[in-house]
């Protein structure tokens, strides 16, 4: 998805939760190009913290949007935090999170997309896969020294009746600039689990996907013009 800025201006309260209103809208449109059965009452709620800095996306704790396989349900929760510049004049996303599950009453998920702008501790990536499972010979593998370097206490939790598998590991994905956009996930369930979609389903997820690097890959030249410089003489050589 992608998140449209506005750099011009300083932004204000109001400005914030209109342009948070209107990725939300992004959002339940994309949803509704590709999944089938998605209706109008699928939303995200809008929440505006105190201060007026700060906006929360999120689909309802009890009504996930429901991705459907030869009609079964397999849920999707979604989770965007999005925050104004320092200076007000854009809107940045601080967090997000996808979670793909079943409709079993256990609580993991299948599997979590994250980002965090600013995680908890240095050592867990700005953006990450966590899978839910177990495997014996893997957590063996995790426990044969006592540091975490993910958590911040830099130590295992050996309580045994804490929950342990596949989870723990936090896998790396393409940190800040290039992470994993919610096309990527709508198009993995699409492909691996043979999610019911709409005619065009492909297509939308192509042109979201385009806005989105497009966005991205600005950001990424506005990090280090140097190199975007060198590329594009490099570029005006070979020419």
């Amino acid at each position: 998805m992608s998140l449209k800025t506005s750099t011009t201006s300083a932004m204000t309260p109001d400005s914030l939760r209109k342009q948070a209103n209107s990725f939300a809208q992004e959002v339940q449109d994309l949803l509704r190009r590709t999944l089938d059965g998605i209706g109008p009452d699928d939303v995200l709620i809008v929440r505006q913290r105190e201060g007026g800095r700060s906006v929360t996306l999120r689909t309802d704790e009890e009504a996930p949007v429901v991705a459907r396989v030869s009609g079964r349900p397999l849920l999707l929760d979604l989770k965007y935090r999005l925050q104004l510049s320092s200076d007000g004049s854009f809107l940045r996303t601080e967090q997000s999170s996808v979670q793909v599950r079943g409709m079993s009453k256990r609580s993991e998920p299948f599997f979590r997309y994250d980002y965090m702008a600013h995680p908890a501790s240095a050592n867990v990536p700005t953006s990450h896969l966590q899978v839910y499972g177990h495997r014996d010979d893997l957590l063996h593998a995790l426990y044969v020294s006592d540091k975490a370097r993910s958590q911040p206490s830099r130590k295992k939790d050996l309580d045994p009746a804490s929950p342990r598998g596949l989870h723990m590991i936090h896998f790396p994905l393409g940190g800040m600039r290039f992470r994993p956009c919610l096309e990527d996930v709508l198009e993995l369930i699409v492909k691996e689990f043979g999610i019911d979609t709409v005619d065009g389903w492909s297509d939308a997820l192509v042109e979201g996907r385009i806005a989105w690097r497009h966005i991205q890959l600005a950001s990424a030249i506005r990090d280090d013009p140097d190199t975007a410089r060198n590329a594009l003489d490099a570029l005006g050589a070979d020419s």
